[in-house]
């Protein structure tokens, strides 16, 4: 009964640190890679138990224990390497989001610049807008029309 509960949590410890390949970068697959040869491992001293439970027809509790203490070793070093990972990548993760913000910083800058310049060029409309009708009185209309098709 116990080396199938602590079969049971192993499966569920597995399936908890990402047995599948999930990983965003080479420290985490490595992690990964490390986490399935432990895994291996487990499944190999799983069947140790199970060879040995079979041949248990007397009182042999080393033979049975033995396997199971393995089994929740390497179930501890699979804990460890899943949370250096999930350390390793939430790291990671805070260093993009960083990365991220002082860009948008930069983005908002840049449109704050672009704003004030239209907002500059907009308000100068008027002062050129009396200037051609200064012009328009001052100048007969042909030398006008001349002038504006040249500035468009």
């Amino acid at each position: 009964m116990i080396i199938k509960t602590t079969i049971l949590l192993l499966l569920v410890q597995y399936s908890m640190c990402g047995g599948h390949e999930s990983t965003t970068n080479l420290s985490s697959q490595n992690a990964t890679n490390k986490v399935n040869i432990t895994t291996d491992n487990v499944y190999q001293t799983i069947r140790q138990a199970n060879e040995s439970t079979d041949v248990v027809s007397q009182p042999k509790t080393d033979r049975v224990y033995q396997p199971t203490y393995e089994v929740n070793e390497t179930m501890g070093e699979i804990y460890e390497t899943t949370t250096d990972v999930i350390y390793e990548t939430t790291d990671e993760v805070n260093e993009m989001t960083s990365n991220m913000n002082e860009t948008t910083e930069i983005i908002n800058g840049e449109q704050n610049t672009t704003l004030t310049e239209i907002n500059e060029t907009t308000s100068s409309q008027p002062a050129l807008q009396t200037t051609l009708a200064s012009l328009n009185s001052v100048f007969p209309s042909s030398t006008v029309s001349n002038l504006t098709t040249r500035s468009s």
